[in-house]
């Protein structure tokens, strides 16, 4: 993980639950959503909690001090189909 963020050390993150076991994060720094080459997009975990544990244990060794977990409003944006933004908020 060889890059650090410099400026900013807050980083916030809503994450999907695509299928069981399977989950998408999307990342904000600023309210300016992110695809951060050097974050994972997909997490896989037994539960919510393990995938964030590991997402955050991977923000921190790029810089980040903080991941703030944002709830869930909408569907993934990342070409996900409605069904799919479904099943997460019903997860």
């Amino acid at each position: 993980m060889g890059s650090r963020i410099i400026n900013e050390q807050m980083l916030h993150a809503t994450l999907y639950e695509i299928e069981r076991g399977l989950f998408q994060v999307v990342y904000r720094v600023g309210g300016v959503k992110l695809g951060k080459h050097h974050l994972p997009r997909y997490q896989v975990g037994t539960c919510a909690a393990d995938a964030q544990m590991r997402i955050e244990q991977c923000a921190r060794e790029c810089g980040y001090e903080t991941v703030v977990w944002e709830p869930v409003f909408a569907e993934p944006v990342m070409g996900q189909s409605a069904a799919v933004g479904e099943a997460a908020r019903s997860h």
